[in-house]
């Protein structure tokens, strides 16, 4: 069972790992070109995606075109080059359809959170003390669970194996709008007479 996930997320990534970032063109050829180099691998990746016996959950999209838009976001690129979206995947497994679905999406919000979090503190160019960093990151946590909770998976997915459901979620949030949630939580963090300019505040936190 493991293992068979570990194949379908790396079967994933390889897929993922095609796109290209086209910061030279406008945001309308930018869209245009991405969708068009989507679609020949999304359809191959769903293809053997449905051969595993995947397919995707009532009232969505097709699996190929949930797979295009992913690739597509993936290629999507911030004001400063970087990637505009992180991800996070889940999966579950359950006798009942709805409970491997909330297990997944669970799981895949936690995976976001830490992917975040981790991303942000490899950009903090200050040092706190383990008392403030703890504090500031339970804050955090908090904080982008509750607006990881709004979003909407872009991948969903599921088989029967033997008598249980299982269902695999990939979900995105913007980084630029995680990094405003935790300057908040930082600048709230802070003693009155600590308090920093925004200018300061995002020259501390590498883009």
């Amino acid at each position: 069972m493991k293992t068979t996930v570990n194949l379908i997320f790396v079967a994933l990534l390889l897929l993922f790992a095609t796109n290209v970032l086209f910061a030279q063109q406008s945001e309308i050829e930018f869209q245009k070109d991405a969708s068009a180099k989507a679609i020949k691998p999304a359809r191959r990746g769903a293809k053997q995606l449905e051969k595993q016996g995947y397919s995707t959950f009532p009232g969505v999209l097709p699996l190929d075109k949930q797979i295009e838009k992913r690739l597509r976001m993936e290629s999507e690129i911030n004001d400063e080059g970087g990637k505009k979206y992180y991800w996070g995947s889940g999966v579950g497994v359950a006798e009942i359809f709805d409970v491997a679905y909330d297990i997944a999406i669970e799981s895949a919000k936690v995976a976001l959170a830490e992917r975040l979090i981790l991303e942000i503190a490899n950009r903090i160019s200050f040092q706190l003390n383990i008392e403030d960093a703890m504090k500031i990151y339970n804050e955090f946590n908090k904080q982008i669970a509750l607006e990881i909770g709004t979003v909407q998976p872009i991948v969903q997915m599921n088989k029967m194996t033997g008598k249980n459901f299982e269902a695999i979620v990939c979900i995105a949030y913007e980084f630029d709008k995680a990094v405003e949630v935790f300057k908040k939580i930082l600048q709230k963090s802070l003693d009155e007479e600590t308090r920093i300019s925004e200018e300061k505040l995002d020259s501390l936190i590498k883009k």
